[in-house]
């Protein structure tokens, strides 16, 4: 989007972001606050403090603010709340980031249409190697033409993540009279494509093979922690309903109607789940997990830490 001040002040002065690439949410807030430099910028990660900012005066009277709303995991009675809000009558200019997709209610319906909407879309290999390319130019490094393109396909990577790699080649090639990237260079430098691989991870998980459990969950970055959990707990709960399932003694095949699963998953890997937890077992996983999911939103202490201190628990359930 072309972000033009006058326009977007002549505008309705809401706007509901789609994005699910968080390098791509801050370089769109960095540009909005660099446009409108001469308003208070004011940032909230929860719906409580939001709501606070919104129904409270500037700091410096009638200062105009930009209001940004990161929108997780939001419900139908919050987002009732920042409608109300939005529809108010205000020299404030309300950016709503929805982060997660949000449930198409008549709130959310009624929110997009007093909105401009912006939908963020995760870059192509392409695109992300525009952005590498401008990266590696910043930091006076010399490079083929092949090389941003290499880059991307060999990271396999989000931009964050990419401008990080940058960042680390650049620091590395600092000691060097060379400061032309190569491919062998790349290779031994920039962190190669290996995101981890869920189902494998579960099947570890369940098989209480904890090394490999740490060792996949360290290749998972720290913005996809809580959709790895999710992930996890959805599992449990079906592992849970399997077991139920096979106590009032149903077959497999029957199983594999009822969840819409193929006999062989059953048979081979959910039967497998259960016979390392039992009924219990699998509820008291679905609370530690469940706990974990408030913890990783409240700690304070590093999120990947708090993570494989829950993974440690679960291996000793």
């Amino acid at each position: 989007m072309n972000l033009n001040k006058k326009n977007i002040e002549q505008g309705p002065g809401r706007f509901l972001v789609k994005a699910k690439d968080l390098f791509l949410t801050e370089d769109f807030l960095l540009k909005f606050q660099d446009i409108f430099k001469d308003y208070q910028y004011v940032r909230c990660d929860e719906i409580g403090s939001f709501v606070d900012v919104c129904s409270s005066d500037t700091l410096f009277g009638a200062e105009k603010r930009i209001i940004v709303l990161m929108m997780g995991d939001i419900d139908k009675d919050a987002l009732s709340v920042i409608l109300e809000i939005a529809e108010r009558k205000t020299d404030d200019i309300l950016i709503l980031i929805e982060t997660d997709s949000l449930l198409k209610t008549k709130p959310y319906t009624q929110l997009k249409t007093l909105c401009t909407a912006i939908d963020l879309k995760e870059p192509t290999e392409s695109e992300k190697a525009v952005w590498v390319k401008k990266w590696l130019t910043e930091k006076g490094l010399k490079y083929p033409d092949e090389i941003p393109g290499y880059i991307v396909s060999y990271s396999g990577a989000d931009l964050l993540r990419l401008k990080n790699e940058i960042k680390k080649l650049a620091l590395l090639m600092s000691y060097r009279d060379d400061k032309t990237v190569t491919k062998e260079l790349c290779n031994e430098i920039i962190g190669s494509n290996r995101e981890s691989q869920p189902f494998i991870f579960i099947e570890n998980f369940f098989r209480k093979k904890i090394s490999d459990v740490l060792n996949e969950f360290r290749k998972v970055d720290e913005y996809s922690y809580v959709k790895l959990l999710h992930f996890i707990i959805g599992q449990i709960e079906r592992a849970y309903k399997v077991a139920i399932y096979k106590e009032q003694g149903l077959s497999a095949d029957q199983i594999g109607e009822v969840l819409g699963v193929p006999v062989f998953i059953v048979k081979n890997k959910l039967f497998t789940s259960i016979s390392f937890y039992g009924k219990i077992k699998l509820l008291q996983l679905l609370d530690l997990m469940n706990k974990l999911d408030v913890e990783l939103r409240t700690t304070k202490y590093p999120k990947d830490t708090v993570f494989e201190a829950y993974l440690l628990k679960a291996y000793k359930t």
